[in-house]
């Protein structure tokens, strides 16, 4: 028998009341949802192999929150996040609020839900993909006349502009769902948005949606270093927000008009843990903390952000997973990060999709010329994710090493 898919959505919008993450200056809580959120599962079987690529409307997922959904479901799960900065925390520690924890396990039991019903729902499918470009995107890493970096718009960066996009039809010829990676920060809506949104990735996926007839999944990109590419414009958020959705729309849409027939005749899954060397010899939290004088500031961090990343033993390096699902002669290669637009560029060949933030988070991935230069997501994001340490320079030319030789089996 040749491959099965099925597909399944759940709702994971969070309640009035709960902080949404994506911002350390977001200090009001969630006053409603502009849209739903979601979350979105695709299953493929071939012979013995299962395997569920799960499309969330989410930050990332921690470790932990990984775990909780991958122990209840017998086959391997890809928790593949949009990266929206206008959802709920994926993550809560036992000293979290109750609202926290509470809303965790549900959006923990639909995601398993939506995995279930996704497996029920296997029947044959053939695929085809299709591959075009979308320049929503700008480089974010403004370099400034002192040498320092900041978030802001660098013409001449490099942008992974490609959009590949998977169309599933079944053996009646009707579409089952359509899966698109492409790659660009959802962050159109600002702090001063305190109403649950996926961002540009929702106005997206309705209009694919609506041309369609069936369920998008969206896999977010290498975009650590891509912001939508008219956050700097003046004018309406919403209004920006639906110009950018509009564009990745046309994106995926002509894609999916020109996508050619696969042959899948293999589906294998596979992952690694990397240990990435830390800086922990380096006054790098005395550095942040003069960045952040509020003497409230860990506690709320505390409180409301609670990442958790996974050290070795000896505390000297990060621990980021790399999971690497084979569809054919196709590869989807997941990374628990937020991974430099440039890596994931050199890693991708041939039409294969990068997944970012899949199936956890360590923080920034930036390449050796990007760590040199520092900046936000260099010195001081590690900090979020409880690090000890920056980075070592290398981290990226040893994730590129070991997932080449990964890629090679």
């Amino acid at each position: 028998m040749g491959l099965l898919a099925g597909v399944s959505r759940r709702e994971m919008t969070p309640p009035v009341g709960l902080y949404l993450v994506g911002y350390g200056n977001r200090l009001l809580p969630n006053a409603g949802a502009h849209e739903p959120l979601t979350a979105t599962a695709l299953t493929l079987r071939h012979g013995e192999m299962t395997v569920s690529i799960v499309a969330c409307d989410l930050l990332a997922v921690t470790e932990t929150t990984y775990q909780l959904v991958q122990s209840q479901v017998n086959h391997p799960v890809l928790l593949c996040c949009s990266h929206t900065h206008s959802g709920p925390p994926p993550h809560a520690e036992p000293d979290s609020p109750p609202m926290y924890t509470v809303h965790l396990r549900w959006m923990v039991s639909q995601i398993v839900d939506a995995v279930r019903e996704s497996v029920a729902g296997l029947r044959p499918v053939t695929v085809s993909r299709g591959i075009s470009e979308t320049h929503i995107a700008v480089n974010r890493r403004q370099r400034n006349p002192d040498g320092s970096m900041s978030i802001g718009v660098n013409p001449a960066g490099p942008i992974d502009r490609s959009v590949t996009v998977l169309q599933f039809h079944d053996e009646t010829g009707a579409l089952v769902t359509t899966l698109a990676n492409l790659s660009c920060h959802p962050t159109v809506l600002d702090p001063g948005n305190l109403a649950a949104s996926a961002d540009w990735v929702g106005v997206m996926r309705d209009l694919v949606e609506s041309q369609t007839g069936a369920p998008l999944l969206f896999v977010q990109g290498a975009c650590a270093d891509l912001n939508p590419r008219l956050n700097h414009s003046p004018g309406n958020r919403w209004g920006i927000r639906f110009h950018i959705g509009y564009e990745a729309t046309g994106a995926v849409l002509r894609a999916a008009a020109d996508a050619l027939p696969l042959d899948i005749d293999r589906l294998h899954h596979y992952h690694h843990t990397i240990d990435l060397p830390l800086e922990t010899n380096s006054d790098f939290r005395r550095q942040v903390r003069r960045q952040f004088p509020v003497a409230a500031f860990e506690t709320l961090l505390n409180r409301f952000f609670p990442w958790r990343a996974s050290l070795t033993d000896d505390g000297q390096a990060v621990q980021m997973r790399v999971d690497v699902l084979t569809l054919g002669d196709m590869r989807l290669i997941g990374m628990g990060a937020e991974v430099f637009t440039e890596i994931g560029m050199t890693l991708k060949h041939n039409g294969d999709i990068f997944a970012g933030v899949t199936n956890g988070c360590i923080g920034y991935l930036p390449t050796a010329g990007e760590h040199a230069l520092g900046g936000y997501e260099v010195d001081v994001a590690p900090y979020f994710f409880r690090l000890p340490g920056r980075l070592r320079s290398d981290a990226s030319e040893i994730t590129i090493s070991v997932t080449r030789s990964l890629l090679g089996r």
